[in-house]
């Protein structure tokens, strides 16, 4: 079963990506162009931007063994830690444009799959969570490796021998699941199609399907359908509460680890050699230093982002909000937030620096790596293959001894931070900005 005529691949924002992709499938068109809805307008619409910093510790061989500090950081508007999957960003922006999702949970990869066939039956693409992790069974078994062999793993954690999703390989822990769509599925191939971030159509086999689909309790084997909206959505009234989400989560959130002020904070644990989450604490080894470097470029550049993280994907929402709303001046805020997403895609830049060959040759194969997934998808896998190999040996050489020492990494990190507290000062005072032009 696979759904004739389902051409639409692609997506910056996985969410907002993922429901344009389907309401482009059934033909709705936005109204105040007449041609399919953008991303960066559906994202806009159910919150747009976030914020988030972390650096959890997750726990390695066993409960003995010390936890291994992990950089996090959220880019896109979600409402807290504790939301229910029906108050997420993907619900507020179909009940704002008129449409209505229907939600399947269960905790059987059986009914799991059923619920899906039965969805592709009815002519309807699938939106489901996918973790990147393949198989926590997989995990079980290197853990078993390691611990009859440490020494075959050397400088690298054991998790991060898991496998991912077959056509995600990079060297980046990501614990996360994120949305994609299942627009067919063959029994007889044994294999799933999916519609992802790159450009391409994608497949795994049903086996690996079901191990993505089943990994996160929360949302595990979920399938969201769309019913597009019945009437003309209207759009001033959703883009005004879009904005609303927008600058109320980054001013008012809970905590400041979830508000604009999660970049404050940010800076400030990086050049800090006292606070005990300060990075000089946390990131010890070299290699903790070095994926930690590498997920805040990726992060910024690429993975749920189309560099700047999102905020230039916003200054395109707040463009066309300008027009459905009749305020010029969110064209004035928009260059605003445009000008933060390149301060942003300079810190991911100063991150992984020109003048440090090592840091600055990772950087060039991630960024290769996902601009080839992009454009060629699996067909490009050996390409693929290619660069990740080369980020996990840079890695290899990183860990017997960081590119900086001393008062030079010191000034590296006083640099980063010091950057880091420029995009904070941009981005707050264009969300003042905001508020004051939609209160």
């Amino acid at each position: 079963m696979i759904l004739e005529g389902y051409n639409q691949f692609g997506a910056t924002e996985r969410t907002a990506g993922a429901l344009r992709n389907i309401l482009d499938y059934h033909g709705i068109v936005s109204p105040h162009t007449g041609e399919p809805f953008t991303e960066a307008m559906l994202m806009g619409i159910g919150g747009g931007l976030g914020a988030e910093y972390a650096t959890w510790a997750f726990k390695g061989i066993d409960s003995k063994t010390p936890g291994i500090p992990r950089l996090y950081l959220r880019f896109h508007h979600v409402k807290n830690y504790v939301e229910k999957e029906e108050e997420t960003a993907i619900y507020k922006i179909a009940a704002r444009i008129g449409a209505q999702l229907k939600l399947k949970k269960t905790s059987s990869r059986t009914k799991g799959f059923t619920n899906l066939v039965e969805h592709l039956q009815e002519g309807n693409p699938v939106i489901t969570s996918l973790s990147v992790w393949e198989s926590l069974r997989i995990q079980r078994e290197v853990k078993a490796r390691f611990e009859k062999n440490p020494k075959l793993f050397g400088p690298v954690l054991y998790d991060e021998f898991v496998p991912f999703l077959p056509y995600y390989s990079l060297p980046y822990g990501w614990f996360h699941s994120h949305r994609a769509i299942v627009y067919g599925v063959d029994q007889d191939a044994n294999q799933a199609y999916i519609a992802d971030w790159s450009s391409k159509p994608l497949t795994i086999s049903l086996g690996e399907l079901a191990e993505a689909r089943g990994v996160v309790n929360r949302i595990k084997n979920t399938t969201i359908v769309v019913e597009p909206p019945s009437s003309k959505p209207k759009l001033d009234k959703a883009v005004r509460a879009g904005i609303r989400d927008c600058y109320q989560g980054l001013l008012k959130g809970y905590m400041a680890a979830v508000r604009v002020d999660a970049w404050n904070m940010m800076a400030d644990r990086m050049v800090s050699s006292k606070a005990k989450q300060s990075w000089s604490r946390l990131f010890t080894k070299p290699v903790l230093l070095f994926d930690a470097l590498t997920r805040l470029h990726a992060q910024i550049d690429f993975l749920n982002s189309d560099g700047g993280a999102l905020r230039s994907s916003y200054s395109d929402f707040l463009l066309e909000a300008s027009d459905i709303l009749q305020k010029p001046k969110l064209r004035d805020i928009a260059v605003m937030f445009a000008d933060v997403g390149v301060l942003w895609d300079d810190l991911e830049s100063l991150a992984l620096p020109d003048d440090i060959p090592l840091l600055r040759d990772a950087r060039f194969a991630a960024v290769e790596w996902n601009n080839i997934f992009e454009v060629k998808g699996q067909a490009a896998q050996r390409e693929l293959d290619v660069r990740v190999e080369k980020i996990k040996a840079i890695r290899g050489k990183v860990a017997q001894a960081f590119p900086l020492k001393g008062k030079e990494l010191f000034d590296f990190l006083i640099e980063l931070g010091s950057n880091l507290h420029e995009v904070y000062q941009h981005e707050k005072a264009a969300l003042v900005a905001l508020k004051k032009a939609v209160p």
